[in-house]
């Protein structure tokens, strides 16, 4: 596990194979990535509580979730 400045990133317990509907839903080209290369794929999960965003040059700002 890895701290950043605001947030904690760790190996995710799932596979791509058990999200894989989510990333084809979102991008429907990664079906054929996922089938061709899916096993050596490794996800990551980022928990944060608090971020900057920019949205654009007039909206910026700190946000808390």
């Amino acid at each position: 596990m890895r701290w950043l400045s605001h947030g904690v990133v760790k190996k995710s317990k799932y596979t791509i194979y058990d999200l894989s509907s989510e990333f084809i839903k979102k991008v429907p080209d990664y079906a054929i990535m996922i089938e061709q290369v899916g096993e050596h794929l490794i996800l990551y999960e980022i928990e944060f509580h608090d971020a900057d965003v920019t949205v654009d040059l007039e909206n910026i700002g700190h946000i808390l979730l």
